[in-house]
């Protein structure tokens, strides 16, 4: 699963901070989700993780972004007005990070080997 994410308002790291956690992150990164922001956002800009940035084209960024990983089924979390229709455009889904540890949730529980 490729994970496309804004940075302000996203993730913890951004101004405002977040839901979206840098260890959470690392986590799924560990189980095959590839991440990379989108973001033009300076807060993010030292973060060890990819990322495809077009200078005041979100859109075209989550469409490079695709390109890169098309194999990928792909979600791009975003907090910002319009995002849920840019990321329609780029054959994502759409999840608002007020969203985000429900969604966490059930792929972590997806991923853990239920007990006998």
């Amino acid at each position: 699963m490729l994970l496309l994410l804004d940075c302000d308002g996203t993730l913890e790291t951004g101004q405002p901070p977040g839901p979206v956690k840098l260890n959470q992150l690392n986590f799924l990164m560990g189980r095959g989700f590839v991440v990379v922001i989108v973001s033009e956002s300076g807060n993010c800009a030292n973060l060890p993780l990819p990322r495809v940035v077009v200078p005041g084209n979100r859109l075209q960024a989550l469409v490079s972004a695709r390109l890169r990983y098309p194999n990928h089924k792909c979600i791009y979390i975003s907090d910002n007005p319009g995002d849920d229709i840019n990321a329609q455009r780029a054959g994502c889904d759409y999840l608002h990070p007020s969203k985000w540890n429900e969604f966490y949730e059930q792929v972590v529980k997806s991923l853990t080997p239920s007990r006998p």
